[in-house]
């Protein structure tokens, strides 16, 4: 696939997600949106599945209902959007401890919608920016600045995906 092809389906399936994300918000409850974040035009490589699998469960296991209200694998890879019934900083703390479990689990996204539609971030915590993939920097900045080499961030993406995957328990 050429490279303005591939840059016009991930725009449009970003456009999809932001979609099925407003619809979520809309029903007034705290939402989750849980993706995988692997870099390069893979979005599946090997171990991506089971990584995304265990982060679904480990959500759907949260005390409480959790309704599970869409879930898929599109261009941009792996997707679910959870209807959670805490509070949305209750449940950010409880996202950044799956995206901080392991190596490993630092490719997930989880964002928390509160239910008045806005994301709760890590800096609304009081918390630190996730650090890049290579370094101890703000990932935004690294990427941003383009401070690594891409072929370098996609080699140990898939490296911790090959890796043994073992979460410690939360």
């Amino acid at each position: 696939m050429s490279c303005a092809r591939l840059r016009t389906e991930l725009l449009r399936t970003r456009d999809a997600r932001e979609t099925s994300l407003r619809a979520a918000v809309k029903r007034g409850t705290s939402v989750a949106f849980l993706s995988t974040a692997i870099p390069g035009p893979d979005k599946t490589p090997a171990g991506s599945a089971e990584l995304f699998h265990w982060a679904l469960r480990a959500l759907s296991e949260l005390p409480g209902p959790v309704d599970l209200l869409e879930r898929g694998c599109d261009a941009l890879g792996h997707f679910a959007i959870l209807n959670l019934p805490w509070p949305a900083r209750r449940i950010k703390l409880a996202c950044i401890d799956l995206e901080e479990r392991c190596p490993q689990t630092r490719l997930l996204d989880l964002d928390v919608y509160a239910p008045s539609g806005k994301q709760l971030g890590r800096g609304e915590l009081g918390l630190p920016a996730r650090p890049c993939l290579l370094c101890a920097r703000p990932a935004t900045q690294c990427m941003r600045l383009r401070r690594h080499d891409l072929p370098a961030v996609i080699n140990h993406a898939h490296r911790l995906l090959q890796a043994r995957f073992h979460p410690p328990a939360g």
